[in-house]
């Protein structure tokens, strides 16, 4: 095995999370489960973009999981059966706040907006420069947090937050608005979607509110907004291109994955709460 050829096996496994095998047996697990997917990587690897972050392994993984939602069929029986209504179409979208528009068969439409895996610190939902908060509190503490470019730390109320929170979630479009959040977790290998859950988007809006802290907390280089909400710098250095953007970070709490209710994958009889979420009585095999 030549050095290039390390580097190629090296990039390979970090992306799709292989560990803890010999460097023939990793070979030999890659090109036997996805050739595409590893064909695709060792170009990144010789144009020398493979991304190296934690935090774009995520997103990367995100997007896969995107795609996945609207491949398998297991997965839109169980979206069908939560809605109670037959699944046309489910197609992904870029570039808005929701991440999947579906379509029934009676024509009408929803959206929902997916985060994969655990997170680790938390999914990057919302990036934009610090002036676009438009409020001259979080733009001053976030310009000495963050920035290092101030030493005020004004108070953020509550209020202030809230409504930083409704629109880096969210956004300001109520056409591009997602109606609903789900949470896959999905194979690394094959990209499959082993379980996902659901939640409609007043329901965790309510939740993150209720939780929300009575003042803003800075800590270190970050503000936390709630137990699931903080702020920071974008950073990334030399491979990004506006590292003092400020991304909103969202966590799934133990407190805060309780309002999800799973979509099982078993043969069951599905139905929803008066809150929208989802409920399943398992069959007798």
């Amino acid at each position: 095995m030549n050095k290039y050829t390390c580097k190629e096996l090296i990039a390979i496994c970090k992306e799709m999370e292989i560990k803890k095998y010999s460097g023939k047996k990793k070979q030999e697990l890659i090109w036997l489960i996805t050739p595409d997917n590893v064909l695709q990587i060792k170009g990144d690897v010789q144009e020398k973009n493979i991304i190296k972050s934690k935090g774009s392994v995520i997103a990367k993984n995100g997007i896969r999981a995107e795609k996945q939602i609207c491949l398998q069929e297991n997965i839109k029986d169980l979206l069908a059966k939560y809605f109670k209504t037959p699944i046309e179409s489910l197609q992904c979208v870029a570039r808005k706040k929701y991440d999947i528009l579906i379509t029934f068969t009676d024509g009408s439409t929803t959206t929902i907006q997916n985060k994969d895996g655990g997170g680790g610190r938390g999914w990057s939902v919302d990036r934009r420069s610090v002036l676009k908060y438009e409020n001259e509190q979080i733009i001053t503490i976030l310009n000495t947090l963050c920035l290092k470019t101030g030493c005020d730390k004004p108070v953020i109320t509550k209020t202030v937050a809230s409504s930083a929170i409704f629109r880096c979630l969210l956004g300001d479009l109520v056409d591009e608005q997602p109606k609903y959040f789900t949470h896959t977790i999905s194979n690394k290998i094959s990209g499959e979607i082993t379980s996902i859950e659901i939640c409609k988007t007043e329901s965790l809006m309510d939740f993150i509110k209720n939780e929300q802290y009575v003042e803003a907390i800075p800590k270190k280089t970050c503000l936390h907004l709630s137990p699931s909400i903080y702020l920071q710098r974008k950073g990334g250095g030399k491979t990004d291109s506006r590292p003092n953007d400020i991304q909103m970070k969202f966590k799934l709490t133990y407190n805060l994955k309780c309002i999800f209710q799973m979509l099982e994958n078993h043969n069951s009889i599905a139905g929803t709460n008066d809150n929208g979420t989802f409920t399943t009585m398992l069959l007798p095999r």
